[in-house]
């Protein structure tokens, strides 16, 4: 196991927390919520600040949210990741052609991040924020990338996650979502019916890199609503297609996702 420096995990752990929280945060706010001496706190505040890591959110109050160097970190990571460039053109189609929301998500530790999204003038509004995230067992994106992965690493992802009942459709139970992994592998795609928000229903499939791995998943969140089966059949053929194309690009053989 490595060692683990503590200034430098309080550090991160200071910038997560202004991430998560998006209000601007006093010393001792930030003090209190990581458990840390407010000497501490200051100290890595006024490093971050002095850096343009952090910014003041009020001079009055003297708060902080993240600075605009926290952003270039972010900008270089998606300018270096071929997944956007290769993906964005994708989910724009998908977005005209159903007038709803397009996602692209990855995994990170057991959870989803969202890295990419292209919404309707008339699409549903949702909370999924670029860099934000998500549990995997009750979202198209999740389930549809979980269904790529051996039941073992599926299992220690569920045991991990706090599993929460958000609507009456919601997966609660392994033996459900590992019957619902295996529908989606027979099916082609994955569904979110309502799981997450009584009035969104989200169709996805996994993008693959050259090595056969799952690495992403896109998706259209669509109001229930405004959904037939015709419609769902129409839009699924087109997520799988797209998914497929997008992993062709990054080098995968097969022919199909599953």
């Amino acid at each position: 196991m490595t060692k683990e420096n503590r200034t430098i995990k309080r550090t991160l752990d200071t910038l997560q927390l202004l991430k998560d929280r998006q209000d601007p945060l006093t010393i001792t706010q930030i003090s209190s919520s990581l458990g840390i001496p407010r000497s501490s706190a200051f100290d890595i505040v006024s490093t971050l600040y002095e850096e343009g890591y952090i910014e003041l959110g009020d001079n009055a109050q003297k708060t902080y949210v993240l600075g605009l160097k926290t952003f270039e970190i972010g900008a270089a990571y998606l300018q270096n990741n071929d997944l956007l460039p290769t993906t964005r053109p994708y989910l724009e189609k998908l977005m005209r052609m159903s007038q709803a929301t397009a996602f692209l998500a990855i995994e990170d530790n057991g959870q989803l991040v969202y890295l990419d999204k292209v919404e309707a003038p008339t699409a549903i509004r949702t909370s999924a924020q670029l860099g934000s995230r998500n549990s995997m067992y009750c979202a198209g994106l999740g389930k549809a990338l979980l269904a790529t992965y051996p039941d073992q690493r599926v299992k220690e992802i569920f045991e991990k996650t706090e599993i929460i009942r958000l609507t009456d459709n919601t997966i609660t139970d392994y033996t459900a979502l590992s019957d619902d992994l295996s529908r989606i592998r027979s099916r082609g795609y994955a569904i979110d019916d309502r799981e997450a928000s009584p009035e969104v229903f989200c169709i996805a499939a996994p993008v693959f890199d050259s090595f056969g791995k799952g690495v992403a998943a896109i998706s259209l969140a669509i109001l229930y609503s405004n959904l037939n089966e015709k419609l769902i059949k129409k839009y699924s053929a087109s997520i799988t297609d797209s998914a497929l194309q997008i992993s062709k690009k990054l080098g995968y053989i097969r022919q199909r996702l599953y």
